[in-house]
């Protein structure tokens, strides 16, 4: 890996590794349990349902600002659980999981603790990890075929 820049105190206060993936034929809610005995219930004791995420992708061939600005409204039946949330014992680091995306969240916690950004390099190799542990539970379950569709990295920065 290329050296990329240390900060002393950067400004990070939310930082969000994921993959999109087309969504996975076989896959059901059993699987998010089949998951969390994987990657551990104890180094994620903290878990949650949530409602899925929408695609989202990043579309290269148009103009700049070429969508403008639009209220939509979507009508659901009820609350429809479909993205599987984990959380460690610090709630510093969250896994996110349902059929179409992996994501890893690392999280500023407000608890007046002194919380350090890891830096990029630390988070991709525990993402990295996750990911493969996800390719190779697909496998096993035949779940279908992990087509990859799109990376995701962000940053949420607070500046006082």
């Amino acid at each position: 890996m290329e050296q990329t820049p240390d900060f002393a105190n950067p400004p990070i206060v939310e930082f969000v590794l994921g993959i999109q993936f087309a969504p996975l034929e076989n896959f059901t809610t059993g699987h998010l349990g089949l998951f969390w005995e994987r990657l551990g219930r104890n180094e994620w004791p903290i878990v949650g349902d949530e409602h899925p995420l929408e695609p989202q992708f990043e579309l290269f061939d148009r103009p700049r600002w070429s969508n403008p600005l639009k209220l939509q409204f979507k009508l659901q039946p009820g609350f429809q659980p479909g993205r599987f949330t984990l959380q460690n014992h610090d709630r510093d680091r969250m896994i996110q999981l349902q059929d179409t995306r992996l994501l890893l969240n690392w999280r500023k916690r407000t608890t007046g603790q002194e919380d350090k950004y890891p830096s990029y390099k630390v988070l991709i190799r525990d993402f990295e990890r996750h990911f493969a542990m996800l390719q190779q539970f697909v496998a096993e379950h035949n779940l279908g075929e992990l087509q990859l569709k799109q990376w995701e990295i962000t940053y949420v920065d607070s500046f006082p």
